[in-house]
């Protein structure tokens, strides 16, 4: 019988060639991601990475500076009021809101859609609009019923009219609202597809055991989509410290502080009136010390999630 070099025959040659080609096989297989890595990331933010360790001159030449960009950084991160601590607050607010309120309407409309049930078509087809309409139109369409017809129609009806897109208190709720509204589509898309591919027997199996419409959703239908959950959230904390918004249809580069995101701040610091290659180099460095806090918080999530969510198996 031929030594297959895993056995009690098997000498330590055979198993350190075996071990040898297991961690060549390794390797190769986390070759291309770490291929992609650093020519996708590495490759094209090296530049920026070190930009935030300079500084442009009066006439424009870069010179080193150490961590002075970093320092000036955390400065505004400490300044009440300022750009960039109200961007990053209202990016930790949204993350907030569309997950803690957009994730139970999800599942909740996913679900519906899942079980055909009565005007399952109808909602699709509303919530479906924003996807189907191109972004920028939508956009535009949406702040023009907020800038005339809304208020006058609050007028009509004998109330104070409200004007969601030049209240400053109220901008970033309604950037919240659409965002909410808009991401409706993308989940309403995957998760009941999701839900498709459950096996019907096990849905039936839950039913005669006297399962009600929530206790299904929540206690079997939950834990064997979770990894689609799982996907959901880990990219939203991954994109918490990029998110724009609508504020750039709304408002051009001219949106009020107060309404301010990080992917705003940074659009702004990049292409705004006014801007030069001057401030890039704090761009530079506010974006390494926010990936620096969004970078661990995305692994710790995704390890989060797999180590104590629900599975099939508990």
């Amino acid at each position: 019988m031929k030594n297959t070099g895993t056995g009690p025959g098997a000498t330590p040659k055979k198993l350190n060639r075996k071990k040898r080609a297991e961690t060549i096989f390794l390797l190769c297989i986390l070759a291309y991601p770490m291929l992609h890595f650093l020519i996708f990331y590495v490759g094209v933010n090296f530049n920026s990475i070190l930009l935030a360790f300079e500084r442009y001159d009066a006439n424009f030449d870069l010179t080193f500076v150490g961590f002075e960009n970093f320092a000036t950084v955390f400065r505004e991160f400490g300044q009440a009021g300022g750009a960039l601590a109200v961007s990053t607050l209202n990016s930790v607010l949204v993350f907030v809101c569309m997950n803690a309120i957009g994730f139970p309407l999800n599942m909740f409309f996913g679900y519906y859609l899942f079980k055909k049930v009565r005007g399952s078509a109808a909602i699709r087809f509303f919530v479906m609009i924003p996807s189907i309409i191109s972004g920028m139109i939508m956009g535009l369409v949406f702040s023009k019923i907020l800038s005339g017809p809304l208020p006058q129609l609050l007028e009509m009806l004998g109330h104070e009219p409200v004007y969601l897109l030049s209240d400053p208190d109220l901008i970033i709720w309604t950037v919240i609202f659409y965002s909410l509204w808009t991401g409706f589509s993308s989940s309403l898309i995957l998760y009941p597809n999701a839900m498709n591919a459950i096996a019907p027997e096990v849905l039936e199996s839950a039913q005669l055991d006297g399962a009600n419409s929530m206790q299904e959703l929540w206690r079997i239908i939950v834990p064997l989509i979770f990894p689609t959950v799982t996907t959901f959230f880990v990219m939203s904390v991954a994109g918490i410290f990029s998110f724009t918004g609508p504020l750039l249809t709304f408002y051009e580069y001219n949106a009020p502080t107060q309404s301010w995101t990080t992917g705003y701040y940074f659009l702004r610091a990049v292409l705004g009136p006014g801007t030069s290659v001057i401030g890039y180099p704090k761009a530079a460095a506010a974006g390494i010390v926010l990936t620096v806090v969004s970078a661990p918080l995305t692994l710790f999530t995704k390890w989060a999630f797999e180590k104590f969510g629900p599975s099939e198996e508990k």
